[in-house]
């Protein structure tokens, strides 16, 4: 076992001499291997060892022994042990995430956190080899590509130093008997046997079946082909950045503009690559990114009119104009407009609305309208409920436009009129009691109150700028 460890930091380069390493500790059989293994090689090294462990309480007084466990293994071990307490089925809940995502984010945020704190060079996980099958089978029913068939990197970049995977050159049956020699009673995750939790049934369900009737081999076959999808992953990201240079561009504002000339005719091998690189530049990496977000793009790009939005994760939008595609990142700095919210709408009279002013007035039918007028328009005063309010756009708005038996989406509305993104916010509407908005101002106006033959009573809405 010390000897496949050091082949693996070797073959990696994952450690140089000196390092401060913080070892990721579950309490669990691979975590405790990869502490006594680096503890017998850190004399020699002159690597400064840490701690860290995450208590999800998940599993009650489980969790709470797990934790103890840790901390008492430190304390044997001598090393400075670190600990985070999380409710992860609150984070879960709140973020609308699977238990399983949810553990892994609030792991990795902590182990950063420490890291940044520390000072520390190199992390360290304890995936096996098992575990990178796994990976790579899950992925593969999930729905994935080259990078996500790659299963678990060896090492990658994670906060200001390097995450490594030393253990994963070797199995669980090693690691079980590795720890029965030292006589090492590690703890036992109860978890780990629940088939609810999706990795759980590829493992004990999945792999066994095919295992039995189908490929004795299976494991070593799923690493193979990780491991050759590895090396040409890594050939074809360096083939893309050659070939889409000077495709996209940042800004100083950070978002990134993409020449629509220059992109359609790139290769879609190369026109992926592209869309991954700005991704991962504005997502600093591709968590929550998969197939069906390039497929959106795709769409955007090749098929939807200019105008269009796309709402990504992370809070990325990406707008389609005539010569570019804006990508623009959640926290982009746009000039601050004054907010004027929702204001009720005097019937009669004037109420102001930022710069403007709305004007209500009842008006007779036959005279008050022959003639079209700018910013003017009317309705059918008995079929509106009162009080009228004056907005903006809000995100999710619909509206039934005139002369449409159905309700359309007001961002769709502003897509077909070609509405440019940063006027769509300073829009105003005119909405009902009951939420039905009437007028989309200088756009639609609603078929809800439409003037119609049997019309009485009929009100009048102008919109002035002061």
């Amino acid at each position: 076992m010390i000897n496949k460890i050091k082949d693996t930091l070797t073959k990696y380069a994952m450690l140089k001499r000196g390092d401060r390493v913080l070892l990721c500790v579950s309490g669990g059989p691979d975590s405790v291997a990869m502490l006594y293994l680096f503890k017998a090689i850190a004399a020699r090294m002159k690597l400064k060892l840490f701690l860290a462990h995450v208590n999800h309480t998940l599993r009650a007084e489980e969790s709470n022994r797990d934790q103890s466990y840790v901390e008492a293994l430190g304390n044997l071990q001598k090393i400075p042990v670190f600990i985070d307490r999380q409710d992860t089925r609150k984070f879960a809940m709140r973020n609308r995430l699977s238990i399983e995502d949810s553990a892994r984010r609030l792991r990795y945020k902590f182990f950063k956190e420490v890291a940044d704190e520390l000072d520390i060079d190199v992390i360290a996980t304890a995936h096996t080899r098992d575990d990178q099958a796994e990976t790579v089978l899950m992925r593969l029913l999930r729905g994935t590509g080259f990078k996500g068939l790659r299963g678990i990197p060896a090492k990658s970049n994670l906060s200001n130093g390097l995450l490594i995977r030393p253990m994963i050159g070797i199995s669980r049956k090693e690691i079980e008997a590795y720890l029965k020699r030292k006589k090492v009673r590690p703890r036992t995750d109860t978890s780990n046997s629940d088939t609810q939790f999706f990795r759980n049934r590829i493992r004990l369900n999945l792999i066994p079946f095919i295992e039995k009737d189908y490929s004795p081999r299976i494991k070593n076959l799923l690493l193979t082909l990780a491991d050759l999808l590895d090396k040409d992953y890594e050939y074809l990201e360096l083939k893309h950045e050659e070939d889409f240079k000077g495709v996209f561009r940042r800004n100083s504002k950070g978002v990134v503009i993409l020449r629509l000339s220059a992109f359609k005719k790139l290769h879609p091998s190369v026109k992926r690559g592209a869309v991954r690189k700005i991704m991962r530049v504005l997502c600093n990496g591709l968590e929550g990114i998969d197939y069906r977000h390039w497929k959106e793009i795709e769409s955007l790009i090749d098929t939807r009119p200019v105008g269009s939005i796309l709402y990504l994760p992370h809070k990325i939008t990406v707008e389609k104009s005539r010569r570019s595609i804006r990508f623009n990142p959640a926290d982009i700095k746009t000039p601050r407009r004054r907010e004027v919210g929702c204001v009720t709408v005097k019937v009669p009279g004037l109420t102001r609305f930022g710069r403007r002013v709305l004007r209500a007035r009842h008006v007779n039918r036959i005279s008050g309208f022959s003639k079209k007028l700018k910013g003017v328009e009317y309705f059918d005063a008995e079929k509106i409920n009162l009080p009228l309010r004056i907005r903006t756009y809000k995100q999710g708005d619909r509206m039934k436009p005139l002369g449409m038996k159905g309700y359309k989406k007001v961002s769709d509305i502003f897509i077909d009129e070609k509405i440019p993104f940063k006027r769509r916010n300073n829009i105003p509407l005119i909405v009902s009691a009951k939420g039905e908005i009437l007028w989309l101002y200088g756009i639609r106006i609603s078929d809800v109150c439409r003037i119609g033959p049997g019309t009485k009573k009929t009100l009048r809405l102008e919109l002035l700028t002061r």
